[in-house]
């Protein structure tokens, strides 16, 4: 009876987590739905503005069009007297040129190379064979938090629970648990959050939301152990 009675209890909670979960969906829905209303709003009135500044800046370039004047050409009469100066005056454009590119191809910098963090994910159940899948990525240094690596790269980050209950990435739900089986020293210290969610956990465990992969100057290979919660 007092199995049955927890069972019951447990259902209700699952079910009211469920429900909260679906009510925040559905408030986010609606703000997303009244800001394209405004936008709606905002276009429907504004745009006969841009129209009429149209017809009047062609208004004004045919006004321009009209008071020009052709311009007569003609070509430089060249004399016995004056052709020496022309040749010279040709060469030192050509050799003000040439100086010119050599200058600006001079100042060119190389493209600086941004150093690299290595990421291998070892899986939390093991094959027919009795070995762990490996996933490889790479990662700029300092650029993402683990979280978007293993999301851009498609792999799981949350167990059965983190998945319906997980807060996007916010620090406030403590399910997006990894270990970090080798380098350590490439990631950031643990966070206030970590101290919190992880109080009771292995030093080596991380909140991948809040773990920054490289400090932008420093590269080298992280190990991270996917779901250790889950590891057989």
């Amino acid at each position: 009876m007092y199995i049955r009675r927890m069972i019951f209890i447990y259902k209700g909670l699952i079910n009211f987590f469920v429900f909260i979960k679906l009510v925040s969906s559905f408030v986010a829905l609606s703000d997303h739905v009244i800001r394209l209303i405004r936008l709606l709003l905002w276009l429907q009135k504004d745009h006969k503005q841009p129209k009429r500044d149209f017809q009047k800046n062609r208004r004004t370039e045919m006004a321009f069009t009209v008071n020009l004047a052709p311009l007569p050409l003609r070509s430089p009469e060249i004399t016995a007297g004056n052709s020496s100066s022309l040749k010279s005056g040709i060469s030192f454009t050509r050799k003000r040129q040439i100086s010119a590119f050599a200058a600006s191809n001079s100042t060119e910098e190389p493209p600086t190379i941004k150093p690299e963090i290595e990421l291998e994910f070892i899986g939390p159940k093991a094959g027919g064979d009795g070995k762990y899948p490996v996933d490889r990525a790479a990662a700029v240094s300092g650029d993402k938090l683990l979280r978007t690596i293993m999301e851009d790269n498609k792999l799981e980050l949350y167990g059965t629970y983190g998945k319906l209950m997980n807060c996007g990435g916010g620090g406030s739900c403590g399910t997006c648990i990894v270990e970090v089986v080798e380098g350590k020293e490439l990631l950031n210290e643990r966070t206030n959050t970590e101290l919190k969610y992880l109080k009771k956990k292995p030093e080596s465990w991380r909140l991948a939301c809040q773990t920054i992969v490289g400090n932008k100057e420093n590269s080298g290979k992280v190990v991270i152990q996917r779901l250790p919660q889950r590891k057989k």
